[in-house]
């Protein structure tokens, strides 16, 4: 546990020591003096916006990427032109090799897969972009798989062909820009090579498990070999993705015409960026299919926790939960993960294991089905791959969601369907209530349920409605007033039974608190990051929270600096840097919990940094 720790607590120390990546929200007055060349200008801070490739992407108006240190945004901030800056995070890809070689797919067998293929094995319409470390592109199993732009392949060297701001992207594009990660592959500067350099490969297997070719005398058989796949490379051959590379992949991806996106990686916190990015997407149809997670714990990593994604656990050849699979709360289903033989870098192939491998083989299925109905939305496509999914399984559902991917069954519904819960606090002056949406709908829809339970994973479940035949289209089901039960986790499900017995069901949680968050365990420490003094502020809280950090003069002037973290956690820790105490003399902390209730705490710095 120690080392553990240790390790967090360096990654911890890096962003703030050092000019770093920050995503940066201009104010409307900080974005009419960029635009008249005020701002940024002669000061030294390097900037670029982020490429929407031909496309109207709104949430991204007035956000940057500047390569600053936070005082010096924080600088901006305080004169009004700064609204919001984070960070650029990163995130990890979710290997797990095995060293043997085996030459059975038993995963195709698993997930019913002649079932599927006597419908479809693709149609070459249907693009599947890969978010990774990149694939080796002259692996001969994947001949003719692999999307390429025909403006740029018969255009000319060296010219923006198509006009969407990249030269010769005749194959995808690799938009590594990490230097943070140096790691003496290609790592620092985008360019039309996505070539797979992750050591044993990682992208590779993902684009072998959708793509490589059938009945071609040599290797695997991809699940959906007749659609193509899109090769976008934001790993460096470490394994680390950051944000800011992540997002034009996924923006190159929607300007190309990807239906479905895959993303094998993933860490504990995203940036707020990061989320209205997926948000939009999603809203504009791509279906994002994301992996849970190597950790073996109750918790899904981002960004398959965000609801716009179809987040993946993974299952072995006994159908049992694969022990390094993170599961439960969040979970829409599992798909075989463990020992997963495909193609590898250099011609060659290998078994592996991990979340990241069952994702890729959820995102087949899902373009196995816009294959034959490309009219299906990503809710239609996650209604159908739960409700066709096996749910008679070794592991409680609570771990599973709605069970083990079965390619077959989803294929032979092919239907436009939809299950979706909402929950959220509403603050009254009776006290809290939980205001409980959906969108249900089933061409043989017969009835609704909603009830409830206490707990993670309850054991008995409380009726609150029920309704026959009968649609909802994000529509109000109950404002339900909790005023007998005690501050606690609230589990609500909803239920559609169709007219053959078919069962689906959507869950959604809630904290019931009525209580502000309470501080706990505060301590400060002085660390040395390279040849720099640093101080490490961690604290708990007893609910989880988001924070904000004001460093200030008096309490009675703006704040001299801030940071803050969205993402809703009980631990907490800040790295701060000598300019951002310099000249503060106290520390004031806001934290927030997820019903919006507020406290903070203040604390006198005396010369504890200096």
């Amino acid at each position: 546990m120690k080392i553990r720790f240790l390790i967090l607590l360096l990654f911890l120390l890096q962003p703030d020591v050092r000019a770093g990546s920050y995503f940066v929200k201009l104010t409307p007055n900080g974005q009419q003096q960029l635009l008249q060349n005020r701002l940024l200008k002669n000061v030294g801070i390097e900037y670029h916006s982020i490429q929407t490739f031909n496309k109207s992407i709104p949430v991204l108006q007035n956000w940057l990427v500047l390569s600053a240190d936070s005082q010096q945004i924080a600088e901006y901030q305080s004169r009004q032109l700064v609204q919001l800056y984070q960070p650029v995070g990163r995130f990890k890809i979710f290997p797990l090799t095995n060293d043997s070689l085996s030459g059975q797919q038993w995963y195709l067998e698993k997930i019913n897969i002649a079932q599927a293929w006597q419908i479809t094995q693709g149609v070459s319409d249907v693009l599947v972009a890969i978010i990774d470390t990149g694939i080796d592109y002259r692996h001969p199993d994947l001949e003719g798989s692999l999307w390429l732009n025909p403006v740029e392949k018969n255009g000319q060297l060296g010219v923006d062909d198509d006009g969407n701001g990249l030269i010769d992207d005749v194959m995808g594009w690799d938009f590594t820009d990490a230097p943070r990660f140096a790691d003496g592959g290609d790592y620092l500067t985008p360019d039309p090579d996505p070539m797979d350099e992750f050591p044993g490969g990682h992208g590779t297997e993902i684009a072998g498990i959708i793509g490589a070719r059938v009945n071609n005398l040599r290797g695997i058989a991809g699940i959906a070999p007749d659609v193509k796949i899109l090769n976008l490379r934001a790993g460096t051959a470490s394994g680390y993705l950051e944000e800011d590379d992540v997002i034009q992949a996924m923006l190159y991806a929607y300007a190309m015409g990807a239906k479905v996106i895959n993303m094998s990686f993933g860490d504990l916190r995203i940036s707020t960026l990061f989320k209205d990015v997926v948000h939009y997407l999603w809203q504009q149809g791509v279906t994002f299919v994301a992996a849970a997670g190597n950790e073996g714990q109750p918790q899904v990593y981002f960004p398959a926790a965000l609801k716009e994604t179809i987040a993946v656990g993974s299952s072995d050849q006994d159908d049992r939960l694969s022990t390094f699979s993170n599961f439960g709360y969040g979970i829409d289903l599992i798909a075989p993960g463990t020992e997963i033989i495909s193609a590898a870098p250099g011609s060659q192939y290998r078994t592996v294991s991990g979340t990241s491998f069952s994702a890729p083989i959820v995102s087949s299925v899902c373009a196995l089905l816009l294959s034959v109905n490309a009219k299906l939305t990503n809710e239609n496509l996650r209604t159908i791959i739960r409700q066709s999914a096996e749910r008679q399984l070794p592991n409680p559902q609570w771990q599973v969601g709605a069970g083990r991917l079965d390619a077959g069954k989803a294929l032979k519904i092919q239907n436009e369907g939809n299950l979706q819960l909402f929950a959220s606090i509403k603050q009254n002056p009776a006290g809290p209530s939980v205001l409980l949406k959906a969108r249900a709908f089933h061409p043989d829809l017969k009835t609704i349920y909603l009830d409830y339970g206490i707990g993670d994973h309850p054991d008995q479940w409380k009726p609150l409605a029920q309704w026959q035949f009968r649609f909802f289209y994000n529509d109000t089901l109950l404002d339900f007033a909790p005023n007998d039960l005690p501050d606690t986790l609230l589990t609500f499900r909803l239920k559609m039974e169709l007219l053959n017995g078919t069962i689906l069901e959507d869950l959604q949680q809630v904290r019931l608190d009525r209580t502000r968050p309470k501080f706990q365990r505060l301590l400060f420490n002085e660390a040395i990051s390279g040849n720099n003094p640093v101080g490490l502020v961690q604290f708990e809280t007893d609910d989880p929270v988001s924070v904000k950090l004001l460093f200030l003069e008096d309490f009675h002037s703006p704040p001299l600096d801030s940071l803050e973290d969205f993402s809703l956690f009980r631990e907490h820790f800040f790295t701060l840097n000598r300019q951002q105490v310099g000249r503060a003399k106290y520390l004031k902390i806001l934290a927030q919990n997820s019903n919006g209730l507020k406290s903070e705490t203040n604390f006198g710095w005396g010369n504890y940094f200096l």
